[in-house]
This record gives structure tokens, C-alpha cells and sequence, in this order.
């Protein structure tokens, strides 16, 4: 009877009190507290705030609430769990100058931050204009800052990401704002002078749209050089476009000039070129380019 009695008893679970997991807890913090330091563990959260919990950060800021540093890793563990709001807020709160070593990455958040707004928010355009130049506004200040601090602004903490700057760059272009795009672009290259060589395409096109014909024809030469003319009809095309639709006679003198030098037995580029003067619609210049390439002009 006492076997059956045994076996018709519940199964009893055990389960922590509320106090008991509050020592465990109080006892774990001791435990990393003796192991590692407080400066060391400020410096861990700071290089890897996506693996911190919030909790644990703002417990860290509360012991020192006037450390920058701890409230952007706060918002940049928000905005990589995609809360936006929360990451924003935390922002609001901040009073961050330019000076501030902390500045860079701080612009970084608030620039993500405020992309998302401009794309994914769904307000009018009047709001989204009002965003579109809180952002330009952003990206300007961001260009007198040295390149170094770019890469890592605060010594001894991890480097930023590269691809960023690069963000801000293609944003200001698909927003036709080419003169911050254009500095955009090079402060990047400044920080990263390997990249170069990648970007040669972007800003020959950038020169031409901001006006620096001379500068694009010279890159444009060069770049023709460096290939030996191989496979660079395309940029050359390019460029080609922009001269000849805004109606720059002296632009297109140059790029023809490039043309007979470089590409001088390629019928499709000189029909490409008279195709685009044409579609200005203006038959005096579309005539003067034809003379050009005919060699008839002056």
C-alpha cells in the first residue's frame, strides 16, 4: 500500500524565489566584478554592444550617467535589435558636439536612425523633406572632422565601419545633392586612400555634375590611360551624356577631342554622341557637334 500510495503522489517542482535568483544574480556581478574590472568591462560593452544586454548597459550607465560612450553603445544595441524608437530616444537625451571624440559614431546612429524615418516612416513629403535636410545637414558637419577619427575616434575601442561614409555618399547622390556627395565621397577616400582606384568612375560623374569640367576631363584621361583604352568606352559614355545634354560646348569639345584620340575607328560612340546632341533639341549646337566630330568645325 505504501508503494501504491508513493506512486499516486505529484511529482513536486522545484522553482527559484524571487530572492534566490536575486542573490544568483547579485552573486554572478560579484563574480565578473572580481574577475574583471570595471574599466574593462566599460571597455568590452563599448566594443561589442550588440552582445550586452540593454539592462546590463543601463545599470552601467546609472553608475556613470554622463558617459557618451555608454549611452551610444545603448542606442547602437537598440538599433541592432531594429528598435528604432528606443535607439532614438536614447539619442534625444544626448548633447554630443562636433568636438566630442564621441561625435563620429554618434552621427552614424543618428544617420541610420533617420534614414529609416526617410524611407520607411510613411509621413508626407513635407516631413520627409524636413528629414531629407536634417540628414544633409548631418553629413555636412561630419567634413572638417581628420580622417583618423573616422576610423576609431576614441583610442583603445573598436574601429567603425568603413561602409557608412559611404551611405551618406550614395544617399546625397540619389537625392541629386552632388556637392555633399562629392565631399561625402572624398572624405571617404581621404580616410581610405586604398579605395581609390574603385571609385574613379563615381567621380568623374560627380565632377561633371557639379560643374568641374576640367577636373572630369583630366580624370577622364587618365582613367582611359591606366586601361589602355580597354573597357572604358562605358565611362566614357558617360560623361559623354552629361556634356553634351546640359549643352557644355566646351565639355564636349573636350570629350570629342578624347574621342578621336582614343576611340577614333569607333562608329557606335560617335553615333552615341550625335544621338545625345540631338535629344537636346536644339539644332545649332546638335550641328556644331556634328562639325566637330567631322573635323569641319572652326
Amino acid at each position: 500500500m505504501s508503494k501504491h500510495h508513493a506512486a499516486e503522489q505529484p511529482e513536486t517542482k522545484q522553482f527559484l524565489g524571487l530572492w534566490e535568483i536575486i542573490a544568483f544574480a547579485l552573486g554572478f556581478c560579484a563574480v565578473i566584478a572580481l574577475f574583471f574590472p570595471e574599466r574593462e568591462i566599460v571597455r568590452t560593452v563599448l566594443n561589442n554592444p550588440g552582445e550586452a544586454s540593454p539592462v546590463y548597459i543601463k545599470a552601467l550607465i546609472r553608475a556613470d550617467p554622463a558617459s557618451d560612450g555608454l549611452k551610444i553603445a545603448l542606442s547602437e544595441n537598440y538599433l541592432k535589435s531594429g528598435k528604432y524608437v528606443k535607439a532614438e530616444s536614447v539619442l534625444k537625451d544626448m548633447r554630443v558636439t562636433v568636438e566630442s571624440q564621441y561625435f563620429p559614431k554618434y552621427a552614424v546612429l543618428k544617420f541610420e536612425i533617420l534614414k529609416a524615418e526617410f524611407y520607411y516612416s510613411g509621413t508626407g513629403a513635407s516631413e520627409k523633406e524636413k528629414t531629407k535636410k536634417e540628414i544633409g545637414a548631418l553629413l555636412h558637419s561630419l567634413l572638417p572632422i581628420e580622417a583618423a577619427k573616422f576610423k576609431r575616434p576614441v583610442p583603445g575601442n573598436a574601429p567603425m565601419p568603413p561602409s557608412w561614409l559611404l551611405e551618406g555618399y550614395r544617399f546625397e547622390y540619389s537625392m541629386k545633392n552632388y556637392e555633399l556627395a562629392l565631399s561625402l565621397l572624398n572624405k571617404y577616400l581621404v580616410t581610405y586612400p586604398r579605395e581609390r582606384g574603385k571609385y574613379s568612375e563615381d567621380l568623374i560623374g560627380l565632377y561633371a555634375d557639379t560643374g568641374r569640367y576640367r577636373k572630369a576631363y583630366e580624370m577622364l584621361q587618365a582613367y582611359i590611360k591606366s586601361r589602355g583604352g580597354a573597357g572604358s568606352e562605358a565611362v566614357f559614355e558617360s560623361a559623354a551624356a552629361k556634356a553634351v545634354l546640359s549643352k557644355n560646348t566646351a565639355f564636349t569639345k573636350m570629350l570629342i577631342g578624347i574621342y578621336k584620340k582614343e576611340f577614333p575607328k569607333n562608329i557606335d560612340i560617335e553615333k552615341y554622341i550625335l544621338t545625345l546632341a540631338l535629344q537636346t533639341g536644339d539644332p545649332v549646337f546638335a550641328r556644331s557637334v556634328a562639325l566637330e566630330l567631322s573635323g569641319e568645325n572652326g
